[in-house]
């Protein structure tokens, strides 16, 4: 399941720290933030769940280590491999059935 980013903004906005950390999990921009962050040491230090709604605030806020954000950038990378392998075979994993058709 992912989140879009507009969802998982106004769930962060709104919620408890410990939901918005949760709904990170979710958001494939929020994981792809912060796996750009951790992989060029860029996080911004912050102390305080900002109103502002900057995605590097909040991935500052949830304090996750990078390789949480490394593990779930692969996550999100398989679960957008098999929803297009889903729809582009139609089910059917057989290419020599696509390539007769």
């Amino acid at each position: 399941m992912q989140v879009p980013w507009a969802t998982a903004q106004i769930v962060v906005d709104v919620s408890d720290a410990d939901l918005t950390r949760y709904i990170v999990f979710f958001s494939p921009v929020h994981v792809t933030t912060g796996f750009t962050l951790w992989l060029f040491d860029a996080f911004p230090t912050v102390t305080f769940h900002s109103a502002g709604g900057d995605i590097e605030d909040v991935l500052a806020f949830v304090d996750f280590p990078g390789v949480v954000y490394l593990v779930l950038a692969f996550r999100h990378l398989m679960v957008a491999v098999l929803y297009r392998d889903a729809h582009l075979f139609n089910g059917n994993y057989s290419v020599a059935s696509q390539i007769s058709a």
